[in-house]
């Protein structure tokens, strides 16, 4: 019995010693495990530490790196940039003058156009003008002829003239016997002629002008029986004195019609012959005058109709 408790409790210790070996070795494992861990902790945090400086020190290296590469790429930019700028701008500017040169040709098609269609009617209303002067002048040229005042046909063309500066002018030159009484007709004038001649010849025939009744009378018959119409013009002309002048004005009146050349004639004369066609002569002159000046419209009106003609071509 002893032996079997000896040997029961020989098994118990036996089982007891396995079972603290096994606890023993367990925490032995446990033990060699922890450190190991602890050992793996320590080395994985150093190594962290080690890590973490070379990380902070490549990190420092990438920014410096970084911070180099961005000075080198801004510095490019910025010349890509000042490129891109001056290129843009230059281009700009070549548009602009492009554009400007179309602008500049446009405007100048414009204001050739323009020109044209100003001329145009310029022209348009020049010719308008010129054909109310026209027809305002042929009809003072058809009214001058009578003896009547022509106010109202003056101042029709004066109107129509539109202050032509030219006609204006003209028109202020003539007589004022034309507007108000009119003036005789150059065949009225030639008619009077004979009366005046006749009253001349006498007084250039008298020797003495303070002569009498005597005097005059016998001037009369001379004047009668001088100078008749088989004196040929060529003879008048080589002599001065006034029977000879009176014949001229005479010859130059009824063959000629020319009335400016008889008034020319009788200027030469002096007192009293020149007194005694005093009258005729102030109406004959404003007759002159007056044909004149129409003739100087006219020749005028046909410079403008010219210019008219040529601007629409």
């Amino acid at each position: 019995h002893t032996e079997e408790l000896v040997n029961k409790y020989s098994r118990l210790l036996q089982d007891q010693g396995d079972t603290y070996e096994k606890l023993i070795k367990k925490e032995a494992e446990k033990s060699v495990k922890e450190a190991i861990s602890n050992e793996r902790t320590l080395a994985a945090e150093k190594s962290a530490h080690m890590l973490e400086e070379v990380e902070n020190k490549w990190k420092q290296r990438v920014e410096m790196e970084l911070q180099h590469q961005n000075g080198i790429l801004g510095k490019k930019m910025d010349q890509i940039i000042r490129e891109e700028k001056k290129k843009i701008e230059e281009n700009a500017a070549q548009e602009r003058k492009h554009r400007l040169e179309k602008l500049q040709m446009l405007q100048k098609n414009i204001d050739h156009l323009e020109g044209i269609l100003n001329r145009r009617a310029m022209s348009d209303n020049f010719s308008s003008t010129v054909h109310n002067i026209s027809v305002a002048m042929f009809d003072l040229i058809e009214r001058i002829s009578d003896n009547r005042p022509l106010g109202s046909e003056i101042n029709a063309l004066k109107v129509a003239a539109n202050d032509d500066p030219v006609i204006s002018k003209a028109l202020e030159s003539f007589p004022e016997r034309l507007t108000t009484v009119g003036i005789p007709t150059t065949q009225e004038l030639e008619q009077r002629f004979e009366t005046v001649y006749e009253s001349c010849q006498k007084i250039a025939l008298v020797p003495d002008q303070s002569g009498g009744m005597l005097e005059h009378a016998l001037a009369s018959i001379v004047a009668a029986l001088s100078l008749n119409e088989n004196v040929k013009i060529s003879e008048l002309k080589q002599k001065d004195d006034p029977e000879a002048v009176l014949a001229r004005a005479k010859y130059y009146l009824e063959h000629d019609h020319n009335l400016e050349a008889t008034v020319k004639e009788f200027d030469n004369l002096s007192y009293p012959i020149k007194e005694t066609a005093a009258d005729w002569l102030v109406v004959a002159k404003d007759r002159i005058q007056a044909e004149q000046i129409l003739k100087f419209i006219r020749a005028h009106v046909a410079s403008l109709a010219l210019d008219a003609q040529n601007q629409h071509k």
